[in-house]
Order: C-alpha cells, then structure tokens, then sequence
C-alpha cells in the first residue's frame, strides 16, 4: 500500500452510493472503522479533494497509520494481494496469555495452531543459542503415560544460567533401550529447526545442525532421571557404547546420575512385619 510496493494495491477506493453518486474512501480506515469521512466512504469526487495535498495529509495521520497496519494483517487484504502477512504483536501476546492460563490453543483453529508453533520455535531457537554457548549441560528427566519428557540448565562461561524444555517423546515403547533412543531423538529435534512443521513451503526442510548436536553432547555433564531401573539403565547406557550396544555414545561426558527417588517413593511396596 505503497509507492514501494505498489502489488499492495492503494488504500484509496471508491464506492457507488444510493444515489448514483461516486465517493472517495479509505479501505484501511474503513476496515477498523474509523470515524472520519475518509473512512465512510463519504468524500465527494471534487477538484478540490482530490488534491495531492489533500490525500498526502490524509495519509499521514496516525489514525490512518495504525489502521493500515491492522489492515495489512487481515484476512481481507490477504487475500485480495495473495500474500502471508505475520499476524500482530497483540495477537501473539493473548496467545501466550491464554497459553500461561492452561487454555488448549492448537485444536480451535488453524491460524491459532500456526502462532502456537511459530511461538514455540521462537523459543527453541532462543534456546539453541544458549546451548550453542554453554560450558556446561544438566539434563532432567521423567516418564510418565508413555511420554517421555526433557529439560535442561545449562550455564555460560559468564554465569549466565538458562532452563528450558529440550522436547518430548511419545508412544517409544518399554525398556531402557528404548528411553536411551528416545533420549537421542529429542536431542536431535532440539538442533533441528523447523522440525514437524506442517505448514512450510516444500523447498523448506528441517535440518539438523549438527554442530551443535555435538556440542551438547560433548558439554552435558550431568543427567536426572527416574528411581526405576529401566531409567536408570538408560542413563548409563548414555555415556557407553559397551551398554548401548552401537558404535558411539550419545552423551559421553556424562559424570554425574542422579535419581529422583520421590518417584521411587510413590510406587506401592509390600512390608512383612514378623512377631
């Protein structure tokens, strides 16, 4: 809507009213219904307002200013131009609301699923840089209804701590084996961007970096898991690739397991007392 892009199209238009007459208005300022003549469309086709002075005055208002940008985000225009314009900050900024809220966003409709996941590889990608830089990685831990969940803190060489979500698995069946594959395979999406997108054009493909998959191998110290024993056969499957049975390890440096022994502690057990 500009002399630099002029396949926008105008924000100037013209309309037949009732009594024949043609008017001169404004789509964007009608669009969000601004009270001005521009806007309803009400501006006589005179010498004197179809002056350049006249249109370039309107086109600096600041009303107008914001309802172009509320315009080129709308579905309207889009369509009209055949272009994806990125929805508003607002928009995004009641998604996270509704998101902090507990309020299932992804299954209402697909430009609310887009934002969800545009959001969360925001996130990872933010992430990603700190992992880039970190000089030491924690790994969390837990299972729960054949989900496998992870998370992380890793510290810079400056101190900085960061936590985060690494990712998840579902459905990747029984047994430390398949928790030490499943493990792999979220620190692999972790360094892959646009992973699982359904909504990218074809020529764009995920693709994993891969040095920062071994980056966070080489700097992942430290792992907490689940009291179970498949889990913690899992963890010490991570550094061995005599356990693991392949021919390299995931996380070699791993120097320290913990065991979150509250899970353990839940777990029903049976007490003979004798006497």
């Amino acid at each position: 809507m500009s002399a630099e892009y002029p396949q926008f199209g105008s924000w100037i238009n013209t309309r037949i009213a009732d009594d024949g007459e043609m008017t001169l208005g404004c789509d964007a300022c009608s669009y969000v219904r601004n009270k001005t003549q521009f806007a309803e469309f009400i501006v006589k086709m005179t010498s004197m307002n179809l002056q350049k002075e006249n249109l370039k005055k309107h086109r600096s208002n600041d009303n107008h200013k914001q309802a172009v940008t509320h315009f080129l985000c709308s579905d309207s225009f889009q369509n009209r131009v055949g272009i994806n314009v990125a929805p508003p900050a607002s928009f995004f900024e009641e998604l996270i609301s509704n998101i902090e809220k507990g309020q299932a966003v992804c299954g209402s409709s697909k430009k609310l699923w887009q934002g969800a996941w545009c959001l969360n590889e925001a996130v990872k990608s933010i992430d990603r840089n700190l992992l880039a830089n970190a000089e030491a990685i924690s790994l969390f831990r837990d299972e729960r209804k054949s989900r496998l969940a992870m998370r992380f803190r890793a510290v810079k060489h400056n101190l900085e701590v960061r936590s985060g979500t690494l990712g998840q698995q579902r459905e990747f069946g029984t047994g430390a084996a398949n928790i030490t594959t499943a493990t792999s395979n979220i620190i692999e999406r972790m360094c892959s961007s646009l992973h699982g997108c359904r909504f990218t054009p074809k020529k764009v493909k995920s693709k994993i970096n891969k040095k920062l998959l071994q980056h966070i191998r080489r700097k992942t110290v430290m792992i907490t898991v689940d009291a179970a024993a498949d889990e913690v056969l899992s963890a010490e499957m991570l550094p061995s690739r005599e356990l693991r049975g392949g021919t390299s390890t995931i996380l070699p440096n791993i120097k320290f397991v913990l065991r979150d022994k509250t899970h353990a502690s839940r777990r029903p057990t049976t007490i003979l007392l004798v006497g």
